[in-house]
Parts: C-alpha cells; structure tokens; sequence
C-alpha cells in the first residue's frame, strides 16, 4: 500500500493536487493480481493551506513593523505573542513573554486600571490605550 501527493501540469482549469493510494489486489492465496488506484482531489485543500499561510506571512510582517507595541493576551490573561516593538522598548526576549501574564508589564499603581480597561473589551478585539508599562530592568516607559 503506497500514498503520494501529486501535483498535475497545468491545465485549462490550472493544476490539480491528487492524493494518489494504491493497493495490490490478491487472489484467495494472497497472489498479487492487480492493483487498485483510488485518486483523492485535494485541490481545494492545497489552496486554502496556501491562502492560509500566506495570510499569516502578511500579518506577521505588519505585526513586526509597526512601531506602537502590540500583544496579544488570551482570555487568561496570558501573553500569545508580543512584537518586536514590545521586544525593544521593553527588554524582553520574545520567549520571557509568550506565557507571561500581562499584568506583569504594567507599574503595580497602574495594574488595576489596565486591566478594567482590557477587560471592557470583548473576545477577538483590539483593546488599545496610552500609560505606563515596566520594562524587564524595572523602569517606566510610557507608551
């Protein structure tokens, strides 16, 4: 039993993606008589997972470049990335804070505020404001 993935040339309708699986078939004794070949189109698929990676390509350039400092925190409270604006300003390496809780990153007087204020803001939206935040050595910046 073997699998492949094919890519076909070019066609009036562009190229095709297969999944290719083939099986022996056997007689009663298990003698190989033949084959079988199944072929799966998983175009659509190969398209979506370029799509897909090309998204997060674009996003991850622009969420790099910009200047103002960008985190994204889960609904815990927990830090999913940081750019590297975040990394500069802040002095972290990118691994200290992936996992960190952002309340960590703001001044103790400034904690509670912070995070009313995020937490006003619902699910899978940007919450954005202007305060002090604690860089790794323990000074204040404000942002």
């Amino acid at each position: 039993m073997a699998r492949a993935v094919t890519l076909l040339p070019r066609g009036p309708d562009g190229a095709r993606w297969l999944n290719v699986h083939l099986s022996p078939l056997r007689d009663r004794r298990g003698n190989v008589t033949g084959k079988l070949v199944t072929l799966w189109d998983i175009t659509q698929g190969k398209l979506a997972e370029s799509a897909a990676e090309e998204s997060r390509s674009n996003f991850k350039l622009l969420f790099d470049s910009v200047v103002d400092l960008f985190l994204i925190v889960d609904a815990a409270g927990q830090i999913v990335e940081a750019n590297d604006a975040v990394t500069r300003r802040l002095g972290y390496a990118r691994r200290e804070l992936i996992g960190m809780s952002v309340t960590g990153l703001f001044p103790p007087d400034e904690r509670e505020a912070a995070m009313a204020s995020m937490g006003q803001t619902p699910p899978d939206h940007v919450s954005m404001g202007v305060g002090k935040m604690r860089a790794k050595d323990g000074s204040t910046i404000f942002v």
